[in-house]
């Protein structure tokens, strides 16, 4: 103890929180903390994650989605397209397309998700797949032209109804969309591989939009480690 009696010889421990650490952004915790799946985190990060669970699906934001959506399964087919008109058949290709195509959906959502995204990407991720059978299929056709073509003056020619027309496009269309089946049952058995592997390409845009369901908590009190004197034994 000092001459003069007083307590300017005691040394204090500051009160110190509990050693927590949030689990997403590693950061010390302070007074207050949540937990997200039983995990603990920090005020900020667990009041994120709560709004981006609680982000609305507007009309423009459904848009968006929909067009990098779009613009990543383009760019996905036409990456298949050419590779297939090396001579490869390259089917891992296909999740790689549903990874792209559930990150360009997720971006343009700034990272939301929901059960409409899931249907989005996975839907957008097969017909990228489907459509780059297209041009293996004309390059074919053109390989193999009919032996005998009947010419008919275009005068003669009868009118194509709508009804007619719409019956083609949906004829045209349903194949576009059995092509990848039809190309892998003419490959059996090895077809079987093809089909499994687009089934993983579909299932990783399925989780690349998967919904944020975790469960958020809080907030709890963080308790403090209590101040300890320390007598100065100088």
């Amino acid at each position: 103890m000092s001459p003069s009696g007083g307590t300017d010889d005691l040394q204090f421990h500051k009160a110190e929180f509990s050693g927590r650490k949030c689990a997403v952004c590693q950061s010390a915790i302070g007074d207050t903390f949540y937990q997200i799946q039983g995990r603990d985190a920090c005020a900020t990060c667990a009041q994120m994650r709560l709004a981006n669970q609680n982000i609305g699906d507007s009309g423009g934001k459904m848009l968006k989605a929909l067009l990098w959506g779009a613009g990543a399964a383009f760019l996905g087919s036409a990456a298949f397209a050419i590779v297939a008109f090396m001579g490869l058949r390259l089917a891992i290709l296909s999740i790689g397309i549903g990874w792209l195509v559930g990150t360009a959906i997720k971006k343009g959502t700034d990272g939301h998700t929901s059960r409409k995204y899931q249907i989005m990407a996975v839907l957008l991720t097969y017909m990228a797949i489907a459509t780059s059978y297209i041009p293996l299929v004309i390059a074919e056709a053109a390989k193999h032209p009919p032996k005998s073509q009947q010419k008919i003056d275009p005068a003669h020619r009868p009118p194509v109804s709508a009804g007619a027309a719409g019956i083609a496009l949906v004829t045209i269309a349903g194949l576009v969309v059995a092509l990848p089946f039809l190309d892998a049952f003419s490959r059996m058995p090895s077809g079987l591989i093809t089909l499994l592997i687009v089934f993983f390409g579909l299932q990783q845009a399925w989780h690349q939009t998967k919904p944020d369901d975790a469960i958020v908590v809080g907030p709890y009190p963080n308790t403090p480690t209590p101040n300890t004197p320390t007598p100065n034994t100088q």
